[in-house]
């Protein structure tokens, strides 16, 4: 048996409801893991100003799905070929109008934009496109929110085998590949659903409780050969 000792969750939808609230009922929750010697946080691509509130609950938060880490001070996890390829991506979607949301580095637009930003994909540099729920990401190839789970895991000198992921949308596939013990919520797409360990019946918030209650049964600890 293998033991968890890191828990990282998407936000939207994952600790929240689906009207995006963050959802009391963890706070006991996670008080539980805590209290287990279990570190905990985020892994999101909410820019800071709307994810800061939650800084209190957790050991670490990565912010703009892979950009940028919270542990104590903020950890710039991307390269300056990154940063600039970031940049000038946005410099492109401005100079066209399209209008999309722009955090510090990381571009999020609707997906009826799809098909243009496509379409000038060929005058961007090195980028990869990610589907999440209903939005899609601009992100330089590297940053993602596997790449931040392996660095966090590092940091905190875990191995990938003894941390569980919670989360529910395409851009939590990479972080999911990397955990021994990825769990996904009701309200989850199809193809995480296919590389979980444990799937809960419920949705949303009330989901990632059905899974923290189930790893608790469990002691923390999953069998590494099912």
């Amino acid at each position: 048996m293998k033991q968890i000792k890191l828990i990282a969750f998407d936000y939207d939808r994952v600790l929240t409801d689906e009207n995006l609230k963050f959802d009391d009922r963890l706070i006991h929750y996670l008080e539980d893991i805590k209290n287990n010697g279990i570190i905990s946080g985020i892994i999101t691509g909410r820019r800071w100003n709307y994810i800061e509130k939650m800084k209190n609950f957790f050991d670490f938060i990565v912010y703009e799905n892979g950009f940028f880490l919270y542990h104590n001070k903020h950890i710039k996890l991307f390269n300056k070929i990154q940063e600039d390829t970031a940049k000038n991506v946005k410099k492109i979607l401005e100079s066209h109008n399209v209008d999309c949301i722009y955090g510090e580095l990381l571009i999020s637009c609707t997906l009826d934009k799809m098909d243009y930003v496509i379409k000038i994909k060929e005058s961007m540099e090195d980028i990869d496109i990610v589907t999440n729920i209903d939005r899609f990401l601009i992100l330089p190839k590297g940053i993602n929110k596997g790449s931040a789970l392996k660095y966090v895991l590092n940091m905190f000198n875990i191995k990938e085998d003894n941390a569980a992921v919670v989360g529910d949308g395409e851009n939590d596939i990479l972080m999911f590949k990397i955990a021994g013990f990825p769990a996904c919520i009701g309200n989850s797409i199809e193809e995480l659903k296919k590389i979980s360990r444990f799937c809960s019946n419920e949705r949303f918030s009330s989901g990632t409780m059905e899974i923290l209650s189930y790893l608790k049964n469990m002691g923390f600890k999953y069998n590494e050969n099912i």
